[in-house]
């Protein structure tokens, strides 16, 4: 028994130096605190000092690609806090990571990808690599979502990592190998508003995606409607204000959905305690205004979004008038 264990610890103690040498390397190479969502450090950060009143954008990269959020914040006299930051996250982890921060007197525009209606919870890999970048978003993971990290994340987590490490083992001592990925796709890449901008001056690059993949389930979309209508509840409750945005589509790929696309809507229209300020075809835009996906926006598609959500929320304070605008 006592060689046993002996040849036991031996054999963990390799498996151990392997596992920190291979954490090691890929730390080394892609510095978490580069990483294209480590930008929910500075979101973090500027919704907590953010001056009020705010406008404050709520959903995945197709926000974050996706509008200059300060013209729409100045159109209805608000500071701009733009939280979007990768549809993967969930849409639940985007209002946890948020609710805490609301105060009276925010607008908060909640735009969600379509996917978020039937994928609320989240990819839990993604959500790991969050963790990993910031151990303070352990907390805004339900019990839920750990489950799921503890049963795949981690694994799916540790098996990139590796993967990367000693799939290319020429570069196992290179240090920061992430300077490298496209701007656009690093922390560097956004504004002090939460806005990425290193693509604007870029050509498209046409869709990488080959498929849209969108299918209806009536009682995840309620779940998801649900989840809305509870994070505008708690904000109503502190005096902010809760809208609903839809994302942006190209026409070619809208057309191809267009019947469930119609569903989710009629169920919105009965559902949802919160006001539309637009309708999903007013998000279409030309396959051209799209940057590299079907949700991110290229330079033309960005202003024309912006133009939009910005008469919107101008009618907005209109409507609510200078107390309520400005306070």
């Amino acid at each position: 028994m006592r060689g046993f264990l002996k040849h036991f610890g031996f054999f963990a103690a390799i498996q151990l130096a392997i596992g920190a040498a291979m954490l090691w390397s890929y730390w080394r190479q892609y510095p978490p605190e580069q990483n294209f969502l480590a930008a929910s450090i500075d979101k973090q950060n500027l919704i907590r000092t953010q001056a009020t009143p705010r406008l404050i954008f709520i959903g995945g990269s197709s926000m974050a690609f996706g509008v200059k959020s300060a013209t729409i914040a100045e159109a209805c006299g608000r500071h701009p806090v733009n939280m979007g930051l990768h549809a993967a996250l969930g849409l639940k982890f985007m209002l946890n990571e948020t609710e805490p921060h609301v105060r009276a007197g925010d607008w908060i525009i909640v735009a969600p990808e379509y996917q978020q209606f039937v994928r609320m919870a989240g990819q839990s890999e993604m959500l790991v690599n969050m963790v990993e970048i910031n151990a303070a978003n352990a907390r805004l993971l339900d019990r839920s979502q750990w489950a799921a990290a503890l049963d795949i994340g981690f694994v799916q987590r540790f098996g990139k990592m590796t993967r990367a490490v000693f799939g290319r083992p020429g570069r196992f001592f290179r240090q920061n190998t992430l300077s490298k990925t496209r701007q656009y796709y690093r922390r560097s890449g956004f504004n002090a508003n939460g806005d990425v901008v290193a693509h604007l001056n870029q050509p498209s690059k046409g869709l990488t995606e080959k498929e849209f993949r969108f299918v209806y389930r009536e009682e995840l979309v309620r779940e998801a409607i649900t989840q809305i209508n509870d994070f505008a509840k708690v904000a109503q409750e502190r005096g902010a204000k809760v809208f609903f945005s839809h994302p942006p589509l190209p026409r070619e790929v809208f057309e191809q959905n267009r019947a469930l696309i119609q569903k989710l809507d009629v169920e919105l229209a009965a559902q949802l305690a919160i006001p539309q300020i637009d309708r999903a075809e007013d998000l279409v835009f030309p396959i051209d205004h799209f940057f590299d996906t079907w949700y991110h926006l290229a330079a033309p598609g960005v202003e024309e979004r912006t133009k939009l959500l910005a008469e919107r929320m101008a009618q907005q304070a209109k409507a609510a008038g200078p107390l309520s605008a400005s306070r």
